[in-house]
């Protein structure tokens, strides 16, 4: 404990201490001035700052998601990110970054499965470590979540995972055990769910695992709305968030220590964390929050590096690298509107998001054409911005029928307003209203269809008239309304707006599809072969992958295959790329020449796919996550979602590539799978374990023309029952006909299981394949290491 926590502690009242328990609003804690206890100032999320104003706040850098940032399997790289991570924290008056998410994707189609970094926990756990080491190097706290077993969005809240010890120690807790103990994260959120019977935010892991067995020393924070009792009084839970308080508010809390269910030391050990979190993250000196966009040279530059690093090339007949000539169809909706991210808390506004359509224009000699192929989006496309003109006025009142003056005023051309949490600076989110109005002129002439919806009540006029009244009721379904209007003659919009109470998220959208042909796969396949090669660009938006839901299935949504499978059959020179944060079903892969997984890759992601499909950048992907070859084909999946709020991890220790293993299934793509452009020879060296570095040394040889990158993973056999478990990796880079001798560190901690309640290590001497883009060697660890 340091000397300022110890003052305030001795200084700070009772009634004082307990106020401290709980966050102000949404973003912020509560200070005390008499004291001198600064507001901590929290944001998301784990590939961007947002800062605490998502609708109207400043810009930000979008990296690529956290499953993208997976398919780099370079913690150097990431680290990087962290530290500049921390600058945009910074940026936004923020002094903790809710990030990153370590969680374990055990099914395929989970909602938030493009924030996780892996399926092996030494991947995903070696990934966090840097991450939370580069950005608290620059002074701002990591907040690792959700500490544990948050691994599904089906029933989030509710879903109890029963899961027994070994799967729970060697899987679920594993990666945050490796970034606690190699990069000391200030903070740990609890999850939502319940964990055996006890709630992520009450239950003896936190204590008797996170701190006395895992050394963790900082505060824990529970995820927004994640309290559900008193007993949070006694749990070593320290921070509720959102404000205002609820279960640990100052009543609750008494009551509490009154019967008896939790004592003032307990009060004092929340305090002093919480304390120790605002010392450590700067929040005593930082206490200018304002929030600024920066948007730099060198910021881009990562972004866009990192984005191709995590481009994984599954298949390719030698269609790839292309040349800058050809003629080039371009097909595809997400290639014109190309997702950068997944939905929910991690979402960020970027500064920018260069498309892939306008990256393959930018990079190619060529002519290059476009057709949108199928209408993916499950709405219709926010207003745009150019017929906005300055943009649309958006008032914010205090009460539910818009009278007295605004609290703010602001201008803007987003068609999404976002309302969460309890407050938002002077409103009371359960009880405000919005008018948002201005003028819309026309592109083209002839029947506009609108679509209006909104958490809570709405009404809509358009040059005065009437057209939407849901006032009294709900609007989250959604009011069409088809208006025919003439090129260049505006209209007045006005929308209102106003919160109905019980309401944790509140929305208003509004969008519209404009006159013109609709989008068809004919058309789309007619573009493709007039052209030398086509490439179609399908995958997933953040409408199909987001927190709060799981996907249904893992087909391509919005008749996706279909229009591959059009395009491929006039088009012998057909590439897909495909985006996303999660695996998909490829029932055309023996009918394309290549496929590329570009993930979601951030606000550069046009420019690094270009910057692969052409060859100035390697494809430096591997696959994070196995693929499986049918919706079902996954362990996980036989228990998922569950019943009466129950969901067994019945797999146990044999998740992902571990399952498939044991169940000898061959997955669409392998844990790990990706190619280069060029390729690779490797051997073991005369004596391959390296003693003093506690590593595997392997000779490896660039056998091809292009200057390339491989990933070399070491896999323990026969360990505690599994066919194949990752204890080790190493990213190497090589030029034409370059040999390099390669050390690939051994993490022995892998080298145990779990059983009779505490960690059985492995003595004898271990069987080893090292697998890359070469045939499987097989080395030996000796016993006596």
């Amino acid at each position: 404990m340091s000397e300022w926590v110890r003052t305030a502690l001795e200084q700070l009242t009772i009634d004082e201490k307990l106020t401290l328990l709980a966050g102000r609003d949404s973003w912020h804690t509560i200070s005390n001035d008499r004291v001198g206890i600064p507001t901590l100032k929290v944001t998301d999320g784990p590939r961007g700052a947002r800062g605490a104003d998502g609708n109207h706040g400043p810009t930000s850098t979008s990296f690529p998601s956290g499953s993208a940032m997976g398919a780099t399997w370079n913690p150097e790289l990431i680290e990087q990110v962290g530290a500049a991570l921390a600058h945009q924290t910074r940026a936004k008056g923020a002094h903790v970054l809710l990030g990153p998410t370590v969680n374990i994707p055990r099914i395929p189609n989970a909602g938030r499965n493009f924030e996780c970094f892996s399926e092996d926990p030494l991947l995903s756990g070696t990934l966090a470590a840097a991450w939370v080491r580069g950005l608290q190097s620059e002074g701002v706290a990591a907040c690792i979540k959700h500490f544990v077993c948050n691994d599904q969005e089906h029933d989030r809240y509710n879903v109890d995972a029963i899961v027994d010890e070994r799967a729970l120690r060697e899987i679920y807790l594993e990666p945050f055990r490796i970034a606690i103990e190699e990069s000391a994260p200030w903070a740990v959120m609890s999850a939502y769910n319940t964990i055996n019977g006890t709630t992520a935010s009450e239950h003896p892991l936190l204590t008797e695992v996170l701190r006395d067995e895992l050394g963790f020393d900082g505060a824990v924070i529970s995820d927004w709305y994640g309290t559900y009792s008193g007993a949070v009084a006694a749990s070593g839970l320290d921070l509720e968030m959102p404000g205002s308080a609820r279960w640990l508010s100052a009543e609750e809390v008494t009551a509490a220590i009154d019967r008896g269910d939790a004592s003032w030391d307990d009060v004092d050990r929340k305090v002093e964390h919480l304390l120790t979190l605002m010392e450590r993250s700067g929040a005593r000196d930082r206490t200018d929050l304002t929030e600024r966009a920066e948007d730099t040279p060198e910021r881009r530059a990562l972004a866009r590096r990192v984005a191709a690093e995590t481009i994984t090339l599954l298949t390719n007949d030698g269609a790839l690298p292309l040349e800058r000539t050809p003629r080039i169809a371009v097909v595809g909706e997400l290639a014109a509107e190309t997702p950068h991210q997944g939905g929910g808390s991690s979402s960020v506004n970027p500064h920018r998001v260069m498309s892939i359509l306008d990256g393959i224009r930018a990079a190619s000699n060529g002519e290059v054409t476009w057709s949108h192929g199928t209408r993916i989006r499950k709405g219709p496309p926010p207003l745009p911005a150019e017929a906005l003109g300055d943009g649309l006025l958006v008032e914010y009142f205090r009460g539910t029928d818009l009278d007295g003056q605004p609290t703010r005023s602001v201008r803007t051309h987003r068609s999404f307003i976002n309302l969460f949490g309890e407050e938002d600076g002077p409103l009371d989110l359960h009880a405000c209203s919005i008018r948002v109005s201005g003028s819309f002129t026309p592109r083209t002439s002839g029947v506009h269809r609108f679509r209006f919806a909104a958490e809570g009540g709405l009404r809509v006029w358009v040059d005065g008239a009437p057209v939407v009244d849901e006032w009294v009721t709900n609007a989250a379904e959604g009011s069409d309304v088809e208006l025919d209007l003439t090129a260049g003659t505006a209209i007045d919009l006005r929308i209102e707006y106003a919160s109905q109470a019980g309401l944790r998220w509140r929305f208003i959208g509004f969008g519209c599809v404009e006159p013109g042909p609709e989008p068809s796969i004919e058309e789309a396949a007619r573009t493709a072969a007039g052209a030398d090669v086509a490439v179609v660009v399908a995958g997933l938006t953040l409408e199909y992958e987001t927190e709060g839901l799981d996907r249904p299935d893992l087909v391509l949504p919005a008749g996706q295959d279909d229009l591959i499978a059009a395009v491929a059959a006039v088009q012998p020179n057909t590439i897909v790329v495909l985006v996303g944060g999660s695996p998909v079903l490829m029932p055309w892969r023996e009918d394309v020449r290549a496929i590329v997984h570009a993930w979601y890759g951030g606000q550069e992601i046009g420019h690094a796919l270009a910057d692969v499909l052409f060859g100035d950048a390697d494809p430096g992907g591997r696959l994070p996550v196995t693929f499986p070859a049918t919706s079902r084909q996954h362990p996980g999946l036989l228990n998922h979602p569950g019943h009466d709020q129950k969901v067994r991890y019945g797999e146990g220790v044999y998740v992902g590539y571990k399952g498939f293993d044991r169940l000898g299934l061959t997955p669409l793509f392998e844990f790990g799978h990706g190619l280069s452009y060029t390729s690779f020879e490797a051997r073991a060296t005369e004596d391959p374990w390296d003693e003093v570095a506690r590593a595997l040394r392997v000779e490896v040889t660039n056998t091809g023309s292009r200057r390339g990158t491989d990933v070399l993973r070491v896999f323990a056999r026969d360990i505690g029952g599994l066919d194949r478990s990752l204890i080790g990796f190493t990213k190497v880079r090589l030029d034409p006909g370059e040999r390099a001798i390669v050390s690939i560190p051994v993490v022995e901690d892998r080298l145990r299981t779990w059983s009779n309640g505490g960690w059985s290590p492995v003595t004898g001497p271990v069987t080893c394949a090292v697998e890359g883009l070469f045939e499987a060697i097989s080395v030996t660890i000796p016993a006596n290491r």
